[in-house]
């Protein structure tokens, strides 16, 4: 009698609240390998969770040199891969409907890789013959043009962002270079308005001090004036009296 198999290990879903994780191009990229790796070794079956949990250690081994790279669970390798697969519907149901006659394309960087994965019937994944790599050698050499393809695409759009980057930079070095020079204009504005207002101020001083003089002058003129006035009339009343005094004696 076959002893019982043991039990399966149970998915733990992730907790409530917090935000999805963060999936870097290079950590999608080893997604997508861990998974074909995983899927054909399984002759093309769908994954159970034990599977997943096989993709995700594999995973954490394929990103234990990225710098970036976060682990991650098999349930959040499965959501992705999902999310993958939804992305590549609809890109190649688009490309379809604009250009019926042409393959499927797209300039999604992951397209090339998830092309070779199609949908079937009964919602599983199987990889056209024209694509099929041999299950002997693993697909080397298809999964290696591949990779080169996305890792070709995946630098482009690193260049793309480096190239915003510098742009958006030099635009804020264009900013701050005209901020400095309407902050220097505004500081000389200042310095020629406070040297008009002083020039003013002088000027008004100039003035008052004139004003005074010419007030003083003319103040001093009445003066001699009048004391020459009184002074004569002072010597006229003198002789007036010699002349009273001198008179009743002849």
């Amino acid at each position: 009698m076959a002893s019982p198999s043991p039990p399966r290990p149970t998915e733990t879903l992730p907790r409530r609240g917090f935000p999805p994780p963060c999936w870097s191009s290079e950590e999608t990229l080893a997604l997508i390998q861990s998974y074909r790796q995983k899927w054909l070794s399984n002759r093309r079956a769908n994954l159970r969770a034990a599977d997943w949990e096989s993709v995700a250690a594999d995973l954490s081994v394929r990103s234990s040199l990225l710098p970036s790279a976060t682990p991650k669970t098999s349930v959040q390798c499965r959501h992705k891969f999902e999310k993958l697969r939804k992305r590549f519907r609809s890109e190649r149901l688009r490309s379809l409907t604009l250009r019926p006659h042409a393959p499927p394309s797209s300039s999604w960087s992951f397209f090339p890789i998830m092309k070779s994965l199609e949908i079937d019937d009964h919602g599983g994944l199987t990889i056209p013959k024209a694509d099929r790599p041999n299950p002997s050698t693993g697909g080397g050499e298809a999964k290696g043009m591949m990779t080169d393809e996305i890792s070709r695409r995946i630098d482009c759009e690193r260049r793309d962002e480096r190239k915003s980057k510098r742009a958006i930079g030099s635009v804020e070095k264009m900013v701050s270079s005209l901020r400095m020079v309407g902050d220097g204009f505004m500081k000389m504005e200042r310095l020629n308005m406070e040297r008009v207002r002083q020039r003013e101020m002088m000027k008004m001083e100039l003035q008052l001090k004139r004003t005074e003089m010419i007030l003083d002058s003319h103040r001093r003129i009445i003066d001699a004036f009048l004391n020459a006035f009184v002074d004569g009339e002072k010597r006229k009343r003198k002789m007036k009296k010699k002349k009273d005094k001198v008179s009743p004696d002849n």
